[in-house]
């Protein structure tokens, strides 16, 4: 199933390079190489530390699909107006980076931790008690300025 997801993805045009592979074992398929994390129990977990080590950086489009694949597509953060918003969520899979956002993810993960959830109630725990004015800091994109957005920068 990972090499099906990968060879998908290279068909579609994506480059090896921009695909990230988290895996708890060595593994590499098609030059795309599995960064190995053994001690991260959840997606936010492993965002959290992929963006705390630099491996996806501010102004990346994300795009979290089953088995831990992530495909990175660099953007002109001016394209999406967040105002001084730090991430953009179109649905707990797909995500977009600004600044600060691994505040949101650390949070997150946190919050997982200690109810013993999944992010999704999570993060519906915090922005209910708007948890270090979260609200403010994040914000889910639809699908109408979604699609303005991929039409302005040729994604299909």
């Amino acid at each position: 199933l990972i090499e099906k997801q990968i060879n998908n993805s290279l068909k579609l045009g994506w480059k090896k390079e921009d695909i990230i592979l988290v895996t708890s074992f060595p593994y590499e398929y098609q030059g795309v190489k599995g960064v190995v994390l053994n001690d991260k129990i959840n997606k936010s977990d492993v965002i959290f530390h992929l963006l705390t080590q630099e491996i996806v950086k501010e102004a990346e489009l994300w795009w979290y699909h089953d088995l831990d694949v992530f495909q990175v597509y660099p953007m002109d953060s001016s394209l999406i107006d967040l105002e001084d918003t730090t991430a953009g969520f179109i649905n707990i899979g797909n995500f977009f980076f600004r600044k600060g956002s691994d505040k949101i993810f650390e949070w997150t993960r946190n919050r997982a931790i200690r109810l013993r959830s999944d992010e999704t109630a999570a993060l519906m725990s915090l922005v209910n008690e708007n948890y270090r004015n979260i609200n403010t800091m994040y914000k889910k994109l639809d699908g109408k300025r979604l699609t303005q957005i991929f039409n302005k920068l040729r994604i299909k």
